[in-house]
């Protein structure tokens, strides 16, 4: 769970869970104040209501990694993540359990073809020197 909760906050889509967040507080505050929203505009005001909503979600969004650390395990346990991706990639046929792992290694596929070739030759070197007295 570290590791989602780290992609969901910093990484490609953090803007929309932080927007999306910021939503559902929003959505919180004003459950919280609930039927007595009319009372407390008119006694703080709908700016300083307003104030309210931006420093609850600015508190929510600074301490939002300390408070998911201590979610973690809990999170692990409920979720059983690893026995889940276990059992589903078991099931998986040869092909899809390949079009999962290619994209992992697409990346370095270039790589991984350069030092093949390197280490072929300097074999195909060694061979030549070592078996046939080049």
């Amino acid at each position: 769970s570290e590791k989602i909760w780290h992609a969901m906050l910093h990484g490609p889509k953090a803007k929309k869970f932080r927007k999306l967040l910021n939503k559902h507080l929003d959505g919180f505050t004003d459950s919280i104040i609930g039927n007595y929203k009319p009372v407390v505009n008119l006694y703080l005001g709908e700016d300083k209501v307003d104030e309210m909503k931006v420093m609850v979600r600015q508190l929510a969004n600074e301490d939002i990694e300390t408070t998911i650390s201590f979610m973690h395990e809990y999170t692990d346990d409920a979720l059983d993540l690893e026995r889940e991706i276990a059992t589903k990639m078991s099931e998986l046929s040869f092909t899809d359990f390949e079009q999962v792992l290619h994209p992992v290694f697409e990346e370095d596929e270039f790589k991984l073809i350069i030092v093949g070739a390197i280490l072929g030759a300097l074999v195909g070197l060694f061979q030549l020197f070592v078996i046939f007295g080049v």
